[in-house]
């Protein structure tokens, strides 16, 4: 064989065997992860605390030899709770999943989800805020771990109020947002430039805004839906004025949950809103330096009722996990809610800590202490209220955003469309309560 041919055949056989090296490493690599008990997690998150998540997945997954879990990202919190009853209903779970705090206490008192009392020790379940931990319990049983909390804030724009002279204490009422709404819009003959506010699309601003003016769900006896009462109504329509006849907010809508919610914040970052009510987990999105958060507001002379509703999301294991599978979600569960992750969660998105310890740590007052406007929320929580939590699988919810749809984007005046959701859950709820006798 001449040298030429030597070294062309030497050539190939140094791919020929580079490439099986790469391969039989990818192999060892993809028997490793295949060894390990995969551990399927289901949850609804987007952008800055979506990525976050992503990063504790792999950290998680690098940290011991036994586990693998596997991020199933789902468009919206709701659509989670809908997916996850089809699963349940064709029994093929996922092993963990995060939830809104209506939703879990609805698939808990329907026998569907596992108890976490062996969760962990009575010392370690100490550390966590009694009220959140109480939420999650039906008859004493601990049917999910929090995670963080949320509640809805006012973000604004700095270098806006400065110019007009407007301070954070301005928008202590609605009427006030009100009256800085509309000194903030700019506008070019018809066209507006930058808009006062605007609101989150959705029921749940509204929601709390009814909350705040002494609106109830439900009648003492929780026989009577009162979503029309004059609390509900003259709230909801305050909101139908600002953005349909006085033209000094805005709201973002459409199909993809948060494609309305990036909107929303792309106007404030880009100057084309002085503000908007928003979640206080949109902070790991925002520029502090730019942007300010402030409480919600009350209702001129009702200062006594709550500012809003505060919501928490929880770690669960449905039914029907395979015991393998379901040790697996604890450890998942151990090391997603331990000190160190829900300090770096909650100190990194802007989310409410449901951890005593997160709170006495120095890195949390390092946050607070470089932006103080994080500790707003928290000073709300005990402002705040207990979630709505809706017998009705669902149903009164739904109603309302059908409403809170109509008054936000169809103009219609909010008696006409609460009035309509009232009589519709009325028949829901009374068929439910005829059903139980």
């Amino acid at each position: 064989m001449s040298k030429s041919r030597w070294l062309v055949l030497s050539f190939f056989i140094a791919i020929s065997l580079g490439g099986c090296t790469y391969y039989n490493i990818e192999k060892m690599q993809l028997e490793k992860k295949t060894n390990k008990i995969e551990i399927e997690f289901w949850y609804g998150l987007s952008g800055y605390s979506n990525q976050l998540m992503k990063e504790y997945i792999d950290e998680f997954n690098n940290s011991q030899n036994d586990y693998y879990v596997v991020g199933v990202e789902q468009s919206s919190y709701e659509e989670t709770f809908k997916a996850l009853k089809s699963s349940i209903a064709r029994k093929r779970v996922p092993s963990v999943v995060l939830l809104e705090n209506q939703h879990l206490f609805y698939l808990a008192s329907k026998g569907v989800i596992f108890t976490l009392n062996d969760f962990a020790d009575d010392k370690q379940l100490d550390d966590f805020i009694e009220s959140y931990l109480e939420q999650n319990k039906i008859r004493d049983d601990i049917m999910g771990i929090p995670m963080y909390g949320t509640t809805s804030v006012l973000f604004y724009r700095r270098d806006f109020f400065k110019q007009h002279n407007i301070k954070p204490v301005d928008l202590l009422t609605w009427e006030a947002v009100s009256e800085v709404a509309s000194k903030l819009t700019q506008k070019n003959n018809e066209e507006t430039l930058v808009y006062g506010w605007e609101i989150m699309y959705g029921a749940q601003n509204l929601i709390d805004a009814a909350i705040s003016n002494g609106g109830n769900f439900l009648s003492d006896d929780g026989k009577q839906i009162m979503i029309n009462s004059e609390e509900w109504v003259e709230a909801w329509e305050f909101f139908r004025e600002l953005i349909h006849d006085k033209n000094v907010m805005k709201v973002h809508y459409g199909v993809d949950s948060w494609s309305y919610l990036y909107a929303t914040i792309d106007d404030l970052m880009q100057g084309r809103a002085a503000g908007y009510i928003g979640s206080c987990g949109d902070r790991g999105e925002l520029d502090s330096r730019v942007i300010g958060t402030y409480m919600l507001p009350s209702w001129e002379n009702k200062l006594a009722n709550p500012r809003g509703v505060v919501n928490l999301y929880s770690l669960c294991i449905p039914l029907y996990v395979e015991q393998d599978k379901k040790d697996g979600a604890l450890e998942w569960i151990t090391y997603l809610t331990n000190e160190e992750k829900s300090l770096h969660w909650v100190t990194n998105t802007g989310f409410l800590p449901v951890r005593k310890s997160s709170m006495d740590e120095d890195a949390f007052y390092d946050v607070v202490l470089e932006n103080p406007d994080y500790f707003i929320p928290i000073s709300q929580v005990k402002l705040g209220t207990k979630i709505f939590i809706d017998s009705t699988d669902g149903k009164i919810y739904d109603l309302l955003e059908t409403a809170a749809n109509k008054v936000l984007i169809e103009n219609v005046p909010a008696m006409e469309a609460l009035t309509e959701a009232q009589i519709e859950a009325q028949y829901i709820l009374d068929s439910m309560l005829n059903q139980g006798r």
